[in-house]
């Protein structure tokens, strides 16, 4: 999480310069601007301005989801923000409740003991055929591929699999959706964990225990029931299994494949490799353009999609001192998940495309001084994404350290 604290607004410099497409005929107001023409009446336009619709909306998503997440923590700590949990905050705001509830889990962990354990992965789905398809829309020219493989890395298409999830791909759980596994899992193990529990081991472990163990062999190793972390093989339930540890049993997060025809029953996805039919394709990392269409038409598609995304946020178990109220403990594993969201994913890969957007500005804007506004709005949405990502990244990164 420490590299995660910070994100820098890659768009910035490309948003500077294109503010600077002059206003046509000289006029100075909105109202003039507005009545030289419509920013929709050209395909490139008309995605430029679904882009900023899209953009402005998860914005504003974002704004109130991380700020009633971090106030939330800080009234919990009996701290008090700027912002009082109605409307849509502004960004100073965002930050403020932030700042507020960085406090309080400084407070926390300074009176006892802490501990925090992320289960499963932070993820967001972006609907590829979408994108895919509004690309082509936007630019009939384009030569897009039938393929929408071509619009994902390899290992971050994800797609419902009627056939065998690849060795090498993961069987993609949740919190909310356990899966068969025999390999590695990102998430809660139920089963057999052979290598080892980092997180709680609430069952039987056959080396160190590191907390409740009710039963030790005649070398103090623990040969009974655990409630703490695992050194070695736990047979019950690991909240967090070790990284060389492999679960046997229902995982609830993603399972790496390590043995052939494996299948992803049920509403679980696999990414990295299907062989059979592949239907919902979607991508869980960088929306990329499918489509050989002009910058204006890829950026805006690639932002909408992204905007657009499908997340699940990961899960948060906290051990802590026994004189730290409750009600603190509760709100920081209720409202973590959510900013850990964001900081890691969802805000972080809305970002990533922002750049792409300005990189074909221009073409989205000539010929209509009212792409111009829509252009002041397409900024102000950018900072405010930019803001909510690195307020969650601080409360988020300041419980993890």
């Amino acid at each position: 999480m420490k590299n995660g604290n910070r994100f820098r607004f890659l768009a910035g410099p490309a948003l500077a310069a294109a503010l600077m497409v002059p206003a046509m005929g000289g006029c100075s107001s909105a109202e003039d601007l507005a009545k030289q023409g419509d920013c929709s009446a050209t395909a490139s336009g008309a995605a430029f301005v679904s882009a900023v619709g899209d953009l402005e909306a998860i914005a504003t998503d974002l704004k109130v989801g991380v700020a009633t997440a971090c106030r939330n923590i800080a009234v919990a700590g009996g701290e008090t923000t700027q912002w009082d949990g109605t409307g849509t905050p502004e960004d100073d705001m965002v930050t403020d409740a932030c700042d507020a509830a960085v406090k309080v889990i400084g407070t926390v962990k300074a009176a006892g003991s802490f501990s925090l354990v992320i289960e499963g992965e932070a993820k967001c789905e972006a609907n590829i055929q979408a994108q895919a398809d509004c690309t082509a829309k936007c630019d009939v020219n384009a030569n897009c591929s039938a393929d929408v493989s071509a619009s994902c890395d390899p290992g971050e298409l994800s797609v419902k699999c009627e056939g065998t999830c690849n060795v090498g791909a993961k069987c993609e759980g949740s919190p909310t959706l356990a899966v068969d596994c025999q390999g590695s899992c990102s998430g809660t193990c139920e089963g057999t964990i052979k290598g080892g529990c980092e997180g709680t081991c609430t069952g039987t472990c056959s080396g160190t225990c590191t907390g409740k163990c009710d039963g030790a062999d005649s070398t103090g190793t623990c040969a009974g029931q655990c409630e703490g972390s695992c050194s070695a093989d736990c047979s019950g339930s690991c909240t967090k299994p070790s990284a060389s540890a492999t679960c046997e049993g229902k995982c609830q997060g993603s399972c790496e494949v390590t043995t052939p025809n494996v299948t992803c029953t049920g509403e679980a996805k696999c990414t990295g490799g299907c062989t059979g039919t592949a239907t919902a394709p979607s991508c869980t990392g960088e929306v990329k353009a499918s489509c050989n269409a002009s910058a204006d038409c890829t950026g805006s598609c690639q932002a909408s999609a992204q905007a657009k995304a499908s997340c699940t946020p990961p899960k948060v178990a906290i051990k802590a001192d026994a004189s730290i109220d409750g009600a603190i403990i509760t709100a920081l594993e209720t409202e973590l998940p959510k900013l850990l969201l964001v900081a890691q994913v969802q805000g972080k890969n809305i970002v990533s495309v922002l750049g792409k957007v300005t990189a074909g500005i221009k073409g989205a804007v000539e010929g209509s001084a009212a792409c111009v506004l829509k252009l002041e709005g397409f900024v102000k949405a950018s900072a405010s994404v930019n803001v909510s990502v690195q307020a969650s990244a601080s409360a988020s990164g300041s419980a993890s350290t």
